[in-house]
């Protein structure tokens, strides 16, 4: 039976991270330079998903190694040395991945109240989810802008998440991930939509799931402030402005002095200036 194991690492600043696959110590996977699959948290942290498709064997241990600058050494986990049995949330079923394992699974799996605990554990868990609007990339000539619509920590994972613009619903330029787990029973989903923008007019994101009684709506509002490098040129520009024409007056007022100081008067009835003359009174 085919099986999905997903290495999910999280917190991670800068976006640079290693991930390695390893099969009884052996490696078969890697994932060197992931910095596209990245997806943004809602601390302004990143996180990633690796996955490894696999076919569970006796005796055989899986381990994901991950690598990044903050850390001293890789830190490593390990499924299969520990593990001898699960629950599959996907499938709705157990699982063993040693003989005892098989033996507990099978059990568990004839047990008919087994499903019904499962539905009071979903009632009871019911997890309602944080929504987030982030814009990914700014339009720069031809290309749209991306935004970014995130839906975290909400159990179970059955959710839905629809794009509108002025009130319409939006299903070109936009695409998704599947639903992903964090790995300690809630989950996350992630919605991408390609728009050019236009003055006046209303992105928002709307999230149904069960935990809410009623479908979740988030509008995107532009945020009004320049990017901080934008302002750091207008700032810069405008100190070089202030700085020129400063620069500027203390020439002209030196050179005004400078031309008063040739100033002479002749015995005629003329002031002579390097630039220009004019009569003065009789009376001088």
């Amino acid at each position: 039976m085919n099986n999905t194991l997903i290495c999910y690492v999280r917190n991670i600043f800068p976006p640079t991270v290693k991930i390695k696959w390893t099969k009884n110590r052996e490696t078969i996977k890697s994932d060197d330079d992931p910095f596209e699959k990245m997806i943004p948290g809602s601390d302004g942290m990143f996180q990633f998903f690796s996955r490894l498709g696999l076919v569970p064997r006796d005796g055989d241990i899986y381990s994901c190694i991950v690598e990044h600058e903050t850390l001293k050494e890789p830190v490593v986990r390990y499924f299969g040395e520990f593990c001898s049995s699960a629950y599959n949330s996907t499938r709705g079923n157990w699982m063993g991945f040693t003989p005892l394992g098989v033996f507990w699974a099978n059990i568990y799996n004839r047990d008919p109240w087994d499903p019904e605990q499962r539905k009071v554990e979903q009632l009871i868990l019911l997890a309602a989810p944080s929504l987030k609007l982030t814009s990914v990339k700014q339009p720069s000539g031809t290309h749209p802008a991306l935004l970014l619509c995130s839906a975290y920590n909400f159990y179970p994972q059955d959710i839905e998440l629809t794009w509108f613009q002025n009130g319409q619903e939006v299903t070109s330029g936009v695409s998704s991930t599947e639903v992903l787990s964090d790995g300690d029973l809630y989950y996350q989903i992630h919605s991408y939509l390609e728009y050019s923008p236009k003055l006046g007019e209303e992105i928002s994101c709307m999230v149904e799931h069960v935990s809410l009684s009623e479908p979740l709506v988030q509008a995107w509002d532009p945020p009004h402030s320049l990017p901080w490098s934008e302002r750091v040129k207008i700032v810069l520009g405008t100190l070089f402005l202030v700085v020129g024409l400063t620069m500027l007056a203390i020439g002209y007022v030196k050179h005004k002095k400078h031309s008063a100081a040739l100033c002479t008067i002749g015995q005629g009835k003329l002031v002579i200036m390097p630039s220009q003359c004019y009569k003065i009174n009789e009376h001088l």
